[in-house]
């Protein structure tokens, strides 16, 4: 029996030891973050979530607040995801009175940077009603700016009317005329760019990118000038050896670049009549 209590004694000695030199790691941490030594102060963070063993605590919390905010401003956000995620398990864990509203939204702001599908899920997890009117209005504003960064109008405009309540009703009216004037805009069509351009720059000028146009003109036209030339002179050696090339090559880019330039106008022209949008739901255009 006494040997018990005297083994328990050693291990609450060492066990207070470990402690307070993880305390030691933290408080080092913290003192690189103050001194805006960003890199060092990460590897020390991480230095004593490891020594924690993942024990929930709030400087556990704090320590992966940090390191998410970190590998954002990295734009790294698959760990700044993974960090912000584990601090609010962290929070469940301690079983806290509630987690703030400012965790959540930076979890849904960093979800939606996630380039993979699964961040869509776990942003729609956060409309559900269990979470605070603030927190279910950033999660919709962050669905609608995903999908419009993708080009994806049709579905933004139907998550917009899905969580309308996110927006007030100035809000509203602005969103639903900006989507009315881009489903009645005249947009370019590429393929009519592809084909006009066969006459080298007149797919450009369509696309209205005027200074490619004239370089496409002047380019493609001097060397199928120069070609015509050679198979009118009957100098083959130097049209098949010099000019077919060149020609292709050119002649090529500049079916491509009038599809280019017209995807280019479409959007340049989208984002213009979606401007008040992205305003609202503070999407960086």
């Amino acid at each position: 029996m006494v040997r018990v209590k005297l083994l328990s004694a050693v291990f609450v000695f060492f066990s207070q030891i470990i402690a307070a030199q993880n305390s030691i790691v933290f408080d080092y941490a913290q003192r690189l973050a103050e001194n805006d030594a960003s890199k060092e102060a990460s590897l020390e963070f991480k230095r004593y979530l490891f020594l924690e063993n993942d024990r929930a605590s709030q400087k556990a919390i704090d320590s992966c607040r940090y390191l998410s905010n970190y590998y954002d401003k990295n734009d790294d956000c698959e760990h700044a995801v993974f960090y912000i995620e584990r601090a609010i398990n962290y929070y469940r864990e301690l079983e806290l009175p509630e987690i703030p509203d400012e965790i959540h939204i930076q979890n849904i702001k960093l979800l939606s940077k996630l380039k993979k599908d699964e961040g869509v899920e776990r942003l729609f997890s956060y409309t559900s009603p269990k979470y605070t009117k603030e927190v279910r209005s950033a999660a919709w504003k962050a669905v609608i700016s995903l999908y419009l960064s993708r080009r994806e109008y049709a579905k933004a405009q139907s998550y917009f009317e899905t969580g309308i309540t996110a927006f007030n009703d100035e809000e509203i009216k602005i969103i639903r005329d900006c989507f009315e004037k881009l489903l009645n805009s005249s947009p370019k069509n590429p393929k009519a760019a592809l084909v006009l351009s066969f006459i080298p720059g007149l797919g450009q000028a369509y696309a209205a990118h005027y200074s490619d146009a004239c370089n496409a003109f002047l380019l493609n036209g001097s060397l199928i000038a120069l070609s015509a030339w050679s198979i009118a002179t009957a100098n083959y050696s130097d049209f098949f050896y010099f000019e077919l090339s060149p020609l292709f090559r050119f002649y090529r880019g500049n079916l491509y670049n009038a599809q280019k330039d017209t995807y280019e106008y479409n959007d340049a022209l989208f984002d213009e009549i979606l401007k008040p949008v992205y305003e609202i739901i503070n999407l960086q255009k």
